[in-house]
């Protein structure tokens, strides 16, 4: 089963354009049968994103975009206690700065439990430590996220259209770069997209 899991709604201003209902329609008519909304730094959307998600017939997933320490991460709840721990850690980092919510490393391993966690497309930490050929730097912060999240940690592959894209992938350059499990499952998607 196909499922979108990073998806913003027009409540990430300037960073998505449709509404809640309005995503969760398209999935209906792609024929996706579950979708999360991950909205940046919060989960605004959540209550009509459900509705719209009951009304079709979809699985809603909740989860947020949330930034840690500079750099977005994708956090999708797997149960109620992943929900829980998500909007503990939003509120830890609207608590600290109100303008650039952010929270830290340590409270995103506080706050794991029930999580799961993609390592976030472009303009995330890893995609920019692979852009700029910092392998080992690359390989450290996906440890990192290991030890909090183990088997519910994944690489997010995405194709922007940007420029350089094709040439600086992460899927062709981490494939190199991560260890022997992470690289296994880099590599087969990256041979399954193209």
């Amino acid at each position: 089963m196909f499922a979108h899991l990073h998806c913003r709604s027009w409540f990430s201003f300037l960073a998505g354009g449709s509404g809640p209902e309005a995503l969760v329609a398209h999935a209906h008519a792609q024929g996706v049968r579950a979708l999360s909304l991950t909205d940046v730094n919060g989960v605004y959307g959540i209550v009509r994103f459900q509705k719209a998600c009951h009304m079709l017939g979809i699985k809603p997933l909740f989860g947020a975009e949330v930034t840690v320490e500079g750099a977005p991460l994708v956090l999708i709840a797997a149960d109620e206690e992943g929900f829980s721990n998500l909007n503990q850690l939003l509120t830890a980092a609207y608590q600290r700065e109100r303008g650039d919510p952010q929270a830290t490393l340590i409270e995103l391993m506080d706050h794991a439990a029930g999580l799961f966690c993609l390592t976030g497309a472009y303009g995330s930490r890893l995609w920019e430590l692979l852009d700029t050929h910092r392998r080992e730097a690359a390989f450290l912060w996906i440890q990192q996220l290991h030890c909090g999240f183990g088997d519910r940690l994944s690489i997010e592959i995405a194709t922007h259209l940007r420029p350089r894209a094709a040439a600086a992938h992460p899927a062709r350059v981490s494939a190199r770069a991560l260890p022997g499990s992470f690289r296994a499952a880099v590599s087969r998607e990256a041979g399954e997209r193209g």
